[in-house]
């Protein structure tokens, strides 16, 4: 039996995460504004809330909105929206074009069916009460039919409550805060090492900003520095914007089917930084190279430099570009390296990140296994960072 071969998750995705995750404090940071086309051919646009993906397709976005809403009518004469949200605390808005669908009483889809009876659970008893109101859009009249006992968790789902999933076909990302190239957090003593920590696709160098605070006591003369990726089109994911330390080409995998230009660029500017590292009177043997998927091919590439290194740290990764030898300098032959991952990562699948390093037959490298973990971090894996870290720059 042929093995699945499973999609990585688009960029999109992590982006809007991370988003809701730095604004989870804006209590209005799950409102978005959806526009649609009437009937007439004008624009219609108003607020619904976002609840959550569709179980089973983290591509599908899910709302709930009335069965008796215009909107309705809008959509089954196109199934086109776009929804554009704003998150106020990162200053970056999202807009997701895609397909429309209602899921009502009469759907006879078992997966879309159990989504709406899942939205349905868990609004609260104040939510479910909108769908007694009368007729949306009328002029308010008794007051007294607004204010019915509510339905509850347990209680049938009204016909007109209906599911709404956006399909997302088309993504634009745009940050309207400063962009930093880097974050920098210096250490509490005298400078003496530093760790250069490259996040993943879809990411920035703040998203990795807990690990020099968790580590801050342990590493009390390393200054971490956590750069940020540009921008680019990923192939993979039809010409969407992320950043990206190298584009994924449609077919990533084999070294022929990887974008090497980009990563020797990415090289380049590792390069780069460890040059302004010696300039500060920290030579390389005193810089870890780290990094998280993405990050962490590109750690385990500069394994490639002529400059020693002390150390590289590779979080759920695998080593680029195979095909060209040797995997490491002569400079590096000694470099301890240490690279985790977990058996439940579906991004980054174990075996091919076993596959990748299986010719890395060098002194000091150590690839260690998680069990349940999936393209992640947990408390026992920052353990091991911590270990691994403090090993190499306690000078």
């Amino acid at each position: 039996m042929q093995a699945a071969v499973r999609a990585p998750a688009a960029p999109w995705r992590e982006v809007l995460q991370r988003a809701l995750k730095a604004n989870e404090a804006c209590r209005h940071s799950r409102y978005v504004q959806l526009a649609t086309v009437r009937p007439d051919g004008r624009p219609a646009n108003r607020t619904i809330v976002y609840r959550g993906q569709l179980e089973g397709d983290s591509d599908v976005l899910t709302f709930v909105t009335d069965s008796r809403s215009r909107k309705i009518e809008e959509i089954a004469q196109s199934p086109w929206g776009e929804v554009a949200w704003y998150f106020p605390d990162t200053r970056e808005q999202l807009r997701l074009l895609g397909r429309l669908t209602v899921v009502d009483s009469a759907t006879a889809d078992t997966r879309l069916q159990q989504g709406r009876q899942a939205a349905w659970r868990n609004m609260s008893n104040a939510g479910r009460l909108q769908f007694l109101w009368p007729q949306p859009g009328e002029s308010r009249g008794d007051e007294s039919l607004f204010s019915p006992a509510p339905p509850t968790a347990s209680d049938p789902v009204l016909d007109t409550f209906c599911l709404l999933c956006l399909d997302v076909e088309e993504v634009d990302h745009i940050q309207l805060a400063p962009v930093s190239l880097r974050h920098m957090y210096p250490p509490s003593g005298q400078h003496k090492s530093t760790v250069i920590m490259l996040h993943g696709l879809g990411d920035s160098g703040i998203g990795w900003a807990f690990l020099p605070k968790l580590l801050a006591e342990d590493l009390p003369h390393t200054q971490w520095v956590l750069p940020n990726a540009a921008v680019r089109r990923i192939s993979r994911f039809g010409g969407q914007s992320s950043t990206a330390w190298f584009d994924i080409l449609p077919a990533a995998g084999a070294d022929t089917q990887q974008d090497a230009a980009g990563m020797k660029d990415t090289l380049s500017y590792v390069e780069h930084l460890l040059e302004q590292q010696a300039a500060a009177g920290v030579p390389s043997s005193q810089v870890v190279i780290g990094g998280f998927s993405q990050g962490g091919a590109m750690a385990l590439l500069a394994l490639r430099s002529e400059r020693q290194l002390a150390g590289v740290l590779a979080l759920s990764a695998f080593m680029p570009l195979t095909g060209e030898q040797p995997l490491f300098s002569e400079a590096n032959a000694q470099t301890p390296t240490l690279m985790t991952h977990g058996n439940a990562d579906q991004v980054i699948l174990l075996e091919r990140a076993q596959r990748s390093v299986a010719g890395l037959t060098k002194p000091g490298f150590e690839f260690k296994m998680y069990p349940g973990l999936a393209h992640a971090v947990r408390d026992d894996l920052v353990d091991d960072i911590r270990a691994f870290l403090t090993a190499q720059l306690s000078f």
